[in-house]
């Protein structure tokens, strides 16, 4: 998913925000593997000036420690 963002990125280099809908959906894994591709994203997003907003079907409870900054 990293990946598609990033070419998205490299193909227009006026992108404002990226959305993603049902991320565990796409990823078809769970909120603890996902810290990795969060790091990455946000600075992806930092680099390039983007908001990142994505949808997560979870209970707040659910959330990672590292997730919760995003919150």
């Amino acid at each position: 998913l990293i990946i598609f963002i990033c070419g998205g990125i490299a193909m227009n280099y006026g992108i404002e925000a990226v959305y993603i809908d049902g991320l565990l959906k796409i990823t078809n894994t769970s909120l603890d593997n996902l810290e990795d591709f969060f790091t990455r994203l946000e600075t992806l997003s930092e680099d390039n000036g983007f908001k990142a907003v994505l949808t997560i079907s979870a209970d707040l409870e659910e959330f990672p420690e590292y997730l919760k900054k995003f919150i």
